[in-house]
């Protein structure tokens, strides 16, 4: 039998819930604040549960820190697309409180299973890289543009008189 933690995050701190693939409660809608003491005391209370599998939403950089958490545990880790969350809350109803939202994210992925990614460990430890090395690429870029706009206004005649800006003669 399969177990879910469920997590709705937020800004340093998550409400979670645990119940399994009947949709019964194991543990009611909690509040932790994402820090390595209460994840330790977590993983203390949820660790014995065979099957276990930790559900969230993507939350930009927020989500990080429990996914990360778990992961190093050997959990199995779902970030759901919040649209998709989304789409399935309101087909329930539109009640919205942290304490109903963990159990959603958990009966959504529940009701999507078959449909979901899951992260390979190996694309998972270089993506942070790839996105710096493009953002930093992308940085130089505007930056290079930024130089020539100054140059232009400057000295205008430069192109005539160079033909690369950044060529070394």
């Amino acid at each position: 039998m399969k177990h879910i933690l469920s997590f709705d995050i937020a800004k340093g701190k998550s409400v979670y819930c645990l119940i399994d693939e009947l949709k019964n409660i194991i543990i009611d809608a909690t509040l932790i604040e994402h820090n390595k003491n209460e994840f330790d005391n977590l993983f203390n209370l949820i660790k014995d549960y065979p099957n276990l599998i930790v559900v969230m939403e993507s939350t930009s950089i927020y989500h990080l820190p429990v996914e990360n958490y778990f992961r190093s545990k050997g959990i199995d880790i779902v970030v759901m697309n919040p649209k998709l969350v989304k789409q399935f809350k309101d087909t329930l109803n539109k009640s919205k409180t942290d304490k109903l939202d963990c159990f959603k994210i958990a009966r959504c992925y529940l009701g999507t299973i078959d449909s979901f990614y899951y992260k390979n460990d190996e694309y998972f430890m270089y993506n942070p890289p790839a996105r710096q090395y493009w953002s930093l690429i992308e940085g130089q870029t505007r930056l290079k543009n930024r130089y020539k706009q100054l140059i232009e206004i400057i000295f205008p005649e430069f192109n005539l008189i160079f033909d690369d800006l950044y060529n070394e003669r």
